[in-house]
């Protein structure tokens, strides 16, 4: 998953197509439409994490962290909440960067971490194991959506 796009083109229609992918899925977490059994899928923070295994370029990536932390907010200022998530999506890309396993398992260990991190509020192992799993169980299709779409127009 280290290849790049060459073209500035494609390039833009890769981040304009995960720049509206994270707006969807942030609207969509604050809906509340993923909700499976009273738990909610970090949605944001997955299409970020799948994002960064494709593109490295930090101004990019900040971009879509600023957009997610924009919409998820609920308070007109600037709140502890909000920065703590942005920290935490910081970190959870860097991580990424860092991290030189598999990119599957570095997308499962950082989607752990990032989970456990983001409930530190309230522990519970069980909804924090709940939330990983299903937020896994979106993130693989997803990777496995944007590597087809990669590598479609890589060539």
């Amino acid at each position: 998953m280290n290849r790049r796009l060459k073209s500035k083109p494609l390039k833009m229609f890769f981040f304009a197509l995960n720049f509206f992918l994270v707006a969807v899925f942030s609207f969509g977490q604050l809906n509340y439409l993923f909700v499976f059994q009273g738990t909610q899928i970090n949605l944001a923070l997955v299409a970020i994490l799948v994002f960064s295994l494709f593109e490295k370029d930090w101004l990019r990536r900040s971009a879509l962290i600023l957009l997610a932390a924009l919409v998820l907010s609920f308070e007109p200022v600037l709140g502890l909440d909000t920065v703590l998530v942005v920290a935490i999506l910081f970190l959870s890309v860097f991580l990424l960067d860092i991290l030189k396993w598999e990119p599957a398992l570095n997308i499962v260990l950082t989607v752990f971490i990032a989970t456990v991190l983001t409930n530190a509020g309230n522990f519970n192992v069980g909804a924090i194991l709940t939330e990983t799993i299903l937020s896994l169980l979106f993130a693989i299709p997803l990777a496995l959506l944007m590597n087809l779409v990669f590598s479609r127009f890589k060539n």
